[in-house]
């Protein structure tokens, strides 16, 4: 289902599925980043619901995104301030990471392109005061991952999307977006 008409990243608070239909190389990020065959597989059968509660906090204030993706029975709760604090955190699939969320201006994105994937084909309610949402994630591994993350047209619809470029720790570089579907407000 696509995205409300009056929705902007702004408030991009929501439920979502992700279509894998529209949505390209999930698996080769995974796989790039070191995750066995096996739990691919798993993944790749599974049926991802993301819970987003997106806030700023007043005028100038502090921006906040709240994710819960679950999937197969599990949930995983993740809290994003976009404030370019760096923090660094364990898991059991990608193990240590280094994770920092931003809003950066087009220059400043200018700067970090490495592919024209991550800043072209935007909707314009993408750039909330001129800025777009980035994340950067660094893995022990060696692997860094560059994305942006906001509304574009997809197959017709507007829907939210993610768009990701990775560098692998082995010299590879994967692009890939995640592309969902707007399941209804919170």
């Amino acid at each position: 289902m696509a995205a409300p008409a009056e929705m902007t990243a702004r408030d991009l608070s929501g439920n979502y599925t992700l279509n894998k239909s529209l949505s390209r190389n999930n698996d080769e990020i995974l796989r790039a980043q070191g995750v066995s065959w096996m739990l691919r597989k798993t993944i790749a059968m599974g049926n991802p619901h993301l819970r987003i509660a997106h806030a700023f906090d007043g005028p100038g204030g502090v921006e906040t995104m709240d994710n819960e993706l679950s999937a197969a029975n599990q949930r995983r709760r993740e809290r994003r301030t976009f404030n370019g604090a760096e923090r660094s955190a364990t898991g059991t699939l990608l193990g240590s990471i280094t994770v920092g969320n931003w809003r950066r201006d087009a220059e400043e994105m200018e700067e970090l392109e490495m592919c024209g994937c991550l800043t072209e084909g935007w909707l314009p309610e993408t750039w909330v005061d001129g800025k777009i949402i980035y994340i950067r994630t660094t893995g022990e591994a060696g692997w860094v991952i560059h994305q942006t993350w906001g509304l574009r047209v997809v197959d017709g619809a507007k829907r939210y999307v993610r768009r990701i470029h990775l560098a692998g720790a082995k010299g590879e570089v994967v692009e890939a977006r995640l592309v969902y579907d707007y399941d209804g407000p919170l």
